[in-house]
């Protein structure tokens, strides 16, 4: 997660030169040991889907490693020394391990990462204040049985989560939409749609979701999954009545 109101992001192309020069891939295989799916800002089954994008259907600045093109987005930018400092907890072995790849990832395009480890207090402190200075390294998003919560919430200037300082009008337009379409896959089409806006304006960087149990599906409604992004290894389910949509498959709802 970024600090949108830092102005060294301000810049959309700062903000992509970095997702270039990140290899996802690579955290994956040797950060996550394969355990891992490419991080989705937008929780898939809420876009329809019963399995996580893959690399492939990610903007490009996520689904490619360019050193030359974010080298030349930073001269564009006219940034010759970009450094920041990425947030992780001071107990967090795969955090180290994670921040360890990206800083060697980030060098080869001339960017500085420096570790800012702190304990959980202090990290929860500063996130949920909107206090995160520079860069945090696991992107948390709030939780609940509806899109709303990681939409609206998590992406509109006045949304109650929005943690990372997101002051877009395309963004705030959009969310707003999603909460007035009362047919299910026509919401999940502009859901969809948020998703691929907010790869776009890359106001945060999606890196990897470490693998866990997950049984949220299309259609089945009120699962509320309290993890999307987070790769560092915490994870819970909280559900009370939940009901299948018609078009669930038949073997399911025996």
């Amino acid at each position: 997660g970024i600090n949108n109101d830092n102005p060294k992001w301000k810049d959309e192309r700062v903000r992509r030169a970095v997702a270039y020069a990140i290899d996802i891939q690579q955290l994956i295989d040797l950060g996550l040991e394969g355990a891992a799916a490419p991080g989705c800002l937008v929780d898939w089954a809420s876009m329809g889907r019963r399995f996580p994008p893959t690399l492939a259907e990610m903007d490009d600045a996520l689904g490619t490693v360019n050193i030359d093109k974010a080298k030349a987005l930073l001269s564009e930018a006219g940034v010759s020394d970009l450094k920041f400092n990425i947030l992780f907890s001071s107990t967090d072995t795969r955090g180290q391990s994670l921040f360890s790849l990206m800083k060697e990832q980030l060098a080869a395009a001339g960017i500085e990462a420096n570790a800012d480890t702190r304990d959980a207090t202090s990290i929860s402190n500063a996130l949920y204040s909107g206090g995160v200075e520079d860069v945090i390294m696991t992107t948390q998003l709030p939780a609940g049985p509806d899109a709303d919560v990681f939409t609206y919430q998590f992406l509109h200037s006045k949304g109650a989560s929005n943690w990372y300082h997101v002051n877009d009008s395309d963004l705030d337009e959009i969310t707003s939409r999603q909460r007035t379409i009362l047919d299910v896959k026509e919401r999940q089409g502009v859901i969809e749609d948020i998703w691929k806006l907010s790869m776009e304006k890359m106001y945060m960087i999606p890196l990897a979701s470490a693998a866990f149990i997950r049984v949220k599906q299309p259609w089945l409604n009120n699962w509320q999954n309290h993890r999307y992004l987070d790769p560092l290894g915490w994870g819970a389910h909280l559900h009370g009545l939940m009901w299948f949509s018609d078009d669930a498959p038949a073997d399911r709802k025996g």
